[in-house]
């Protein structure tokens, strides 16, 4: 095993870049490099680098912001297929136009909020149904869960409140991200479950670009 394959495995591991350092008697400024390398080829993610860090130095340190861009990049593929996949599935149920997938299957309160973010949409507005959030999805697989159960893996398709309350969750999470004059800062233990949520509910064949 080379030395830049080293460098990942000691971090994969829980060590960080000091640590690394140490154990393979190079410098840190080498670890850094190699772990760079990593990332370009996709075997790390920036966030990884963010949490071996110790608390005190992570936001002082460059991979700080690249790390929320991770979160980011995540909460937006989580968002868009789900966006997409509550729409597809609503339309196949109850037809393609506006008074069958977007009356029949969206409650009337959701309806009704979108049009109200529309109104007051101060850009070139979408259609209303661009105006749901996660919360909104939720509710909507909530109102028509026998048509969403069993797209979705077993630890949810039988347990609607635990989807639910994973939803909500995310729509915490993404707000920290969407506000960070708030100070609140997405720790490691919500980047692990917005991975876990993302490859628990996104199949490979679901469209996120």
């Amino acid at each position: 095993m080379g030395k830049p394959q080293e460098v990942v495995e000691l971090l994969k591991a829980g060590h960080s870049p000091e640590e690394i350092a140490e154990a393979l008697r190079i410098s840190v400024n080498s670890v850094f490099g190699y772990l760079d390398r990593a990332v370009g080829e996709g075997r790390i993610r920036r966030s990884d680098i963010y949490f071996s860090l110790p608390p005190s130095r992570r936001e002082m340190h460059s991979v700080a912001r690249a790390a929320l861009g991770d979160m980011y990049d995540d909460l937006r593929r989580i968002e868009l297929a789900l966006h997409r996949r509550v729409r597809a599935t609503l339309a196949e149920a109850f037809g393609t136009d506006d008074f069958g997938w977007w009356r029949r299957g969206v409650p009337e309160t959701v309806r009704v909020k979108c049009q109200e973010r529309r109104e007051r949409d101060q850009d070139e507005p979408c259609e209303p149904y661009c105006y749901t959030d996660l919360l909104d999805l939720g509710r909507i697989i909530e109102e028509h869960w026998t048509l969403f159960k069993d797209q979705l893996p077993t630890r949810y398709s039988t347990n609607r409140k635990a989807l639910l309350e994973a939803l909500a969750r995310l729509n915490r999470v993404r707000n920290k991200v969407m506000h960070p004059v708030r100070g609140l800062v997405p720790c490691r233990e919500e980047f692990e479950f917005v991975q876990e949520l993302e490859r628990d509910i996104i199949p490979a064949n679901w469209p996120v670009a």
